[in-house]
């Protein structure tokens, strides 16, 4: 499984995930924010780590980001 998600976060960054969501209208959940990336013709590493989140409301992109962030950290991705 780590081997799996290295192929999606060694390409794949916060700035990234959060560009993805231009006109995103906060607060947002999952499917909102996987929607949102699938119509701005989004990298499928992108919709691969959105699916991966929490499914709760997101506030902002900082919150984006940081979800983000702790996938990395909880998946033992960051090297």
């Amino acid at each position: 499984m780590v081997a799996k998600l290295n192929t999606y976060f060694n390409s794949t960054n916060p700035i990234e995930v959060t560009h993805s969501l231009a006109g995103l209208n906060y607060p947002a959940g999952k499917q909102d924010m996987i929607t949102c990336a699938y119509n701005n013709e989004a990298d499928h590493t992108v919709l691969k780590v959105i699916e991966k989140f929490t499914d709760k409301e997101y506030g902002s992109p900082i919150e984006i980001s940081h979800e983000v962030n702790n996938l990395d950290y909880y998946e033992g991705v960051v090297g």
